[in-house]
């Protein structure tokens, strides 16, 4: 409740908020991994779009970003395409006895050209949705 009214009362705090929220919920855990297609070797999965394709056909769900593929950011013009998926739910009980499902950990997924081996800012701002972007679930 406590971080909800802060993110309400300064809207510039609203991602630092979702990841104290976040760290507090679920302490030390892994938030992410990266898996570069670059060095996948994968058959038939020679662009971002046909990974996104592979592992929506094994259930998962992905983080809509846009793109051509309606999942990925950025582009080849920039160097760098990336798209994650969105965070398994986890059942958690909050110290005030309350239980909900929440977002956890997700895969971030990146294609870089032309020996590309930095990060983009805008391609980094919507990455965090991953863990935001279902409503908590109470827990029977």
């Amino acid at each position: 409740q406590t971080l909800r009214a802060l993110s309400a009362a300064d809207p510039g705090l609203g991602n630092a908020v979702e990841y104290a929220a976040w760290t507090l919920t679920h302490g030390h855990r892994v938030n992410h991994v990266t898996i570069l297609l670059n060095t996948l070797g994968i058959d038939g999965v020679n662009t971002l779009a046909d990974l996104n394709a592979l592992l929506q056909a094994e259930g998962f769900e992905f983080n809509p970003a846009g793109g051509a593929d309606g999942w990925s950011q950025g582009s080849r013009a920039v160097h760098l395409e990336q798209s994650s998926t969105l965070a398994d739910l986890v059942p958690h009980t909050f110290g005030c006895g309350s239980r909900a499902e929440v977002p956890c950990s997700f895969l971030e997924l990146i294609q870089r050209h032309e020996g590309f081996r930095g990060f983009l800012g805008q391609n980094a701002k919507g990455i965090f949705a991953s863990t935001n972007a279902r409503p908590s679930q109470p827990v029977a």
